[in-house]
């Protein structure tokens, strides 16, 4: 699988691409996507990216090109390309080198925010996503978390508000409206495994949405749930943002005592922070809040302590990160 932004990344480490018999220059890319599936929908994307890889495949390996490997290093690690294979040597090789967006599953505490656009729409592509995760380990034996999402639609007023959750008419199903869509986001959040929802968002259904016009759920009835399935905890919701508008709320909720380890001298906290393929980055604050008689020893991420003595961390996500706290008990 690939995105649209893999695409663009490797166009730029071939320098370009020709794309029936016209050079496509990276610049162009986005544009070309946008008008070319605009006329044949998923069809062109299919036979620009057989076009890529045909052109890779023709690159010679004794005079290596540095842009494409770097290219291909950055779209692999953004997961803006990952790789399934039946068979089953193949694929257990993909897992163990990390190209597979296989979530791992664990001890540790996790943070992987899934969200889906399920709005017949590109709208996606005009969304600023934040996330706020504060993680209270002062009683380590009670760790707890919370979590703040926040979600900005840019785009602009185009008749495509979020008053219709059905396919727009072919005539207004073009990338300049598409993006300025209402984003209808059913997300999923995969917690620790074990965790425990102490306080959840309301998350309304929308008068609009097709769980409501089939009668298979209540207008203004909660979307919010919890749930567990072979990549573990999650919770879950549906909600929609209109061009120009923003949705944010927390979740509170138990973590395991898995997610710290005990050590000679103090204990481990360690998090998988894990990014979604395709969303372009999600702006994450972290804030680890340390027990009273215990000092910060070493981070696997830069941090600093802030004003209450919490580690925090800011990154915009765009792949998957590891932090690891040590702690030692105070001298």
């Amino acid at each position: 699988s690939v995105t649209q932004w893999g695409i663009i990344r490797l166009v730029e480490g071939l320098g370009g691409i020709e794309v029936n018999g016209e050079l496509i220059s990276p610049e162009e890319t986005l544009r070309v996507i946008e008008l070319g599936t605009d006329a044949e929908g998923t069809e062109f994307l299919e036979r620009l990216f057989t076009s890529l890889l045909t052109a890779i495949d023709g690159m010679s390996l004794t005079d290596p090109d540095f842009k494409l490997i770097s290219a291909l290093d950055d779209v692999i690690s953004k997961k803006d390309v990952m790789f399934f294979s039946a068979r089953d040597a193949e694929q257990q090789l993909i897992e163990d080198i990390g190209m597979s967006g296989r979530f791992p599953l664990d001890g540790r505490d996790r943070l992987a925010v899934i969200d889906s656009n399920v709005g017949w729409s590109k709208s996606d592509r005009s969304i600023d996503r934040s996330a706020k995760y504060v993680v209270d380990l002062r009683d380590p034996a009670n760790p707890t978390a919370e979590l703040t999402l926040s979600y900005q639609h840019t785009g602009s007023d185009v008749g495509r508000d979020c008053s219709s959750h059905s396919p727009p008419p072919s005539a207004v199903a073009a990338y300049s409206i598409s993006i300025n869509s209402c984003y209808w986001n059913y997300f999923r959040v995969y917690t620790a495994n074990g965790s425990s929802v102490t306080n959840s968002p309301v998350l309304p259904l929308p008068a609009s949405s097709i769980p409501a016009n089939q009668g298979r759920q209540a207008i203004g009835t909660s979307t919010f749930s919890t749930g567990f399935d072979e990549h573990g905890s999650f919770v879950s919701g549906l909600f929609a943002i209109g061009p120009g508008e923003s949705v944010e709320f927390t979740i509170t909720y138990d973590l395991p005592t898995t997610v710290t380890t005990a050590t000679e001298t103090g204990f481990r906290y360690e998090l998988a922070l894990i990014a979604q393929p395709g969303a372009r980055g999600r702006e994450t604050e972290v804030e680890v809040l340390l027990p009273e008689g215990y000092e910060l020893v070493s981070t696997s991420e830069s941090t600093i302590t802030a004003p209450d003595g919490a580690i925090a961390m800011q990154a915009n996500l765009q792949q998957d990160l590891d932090l690891t706290i040590e702690m030692n008990r105070a001298s």
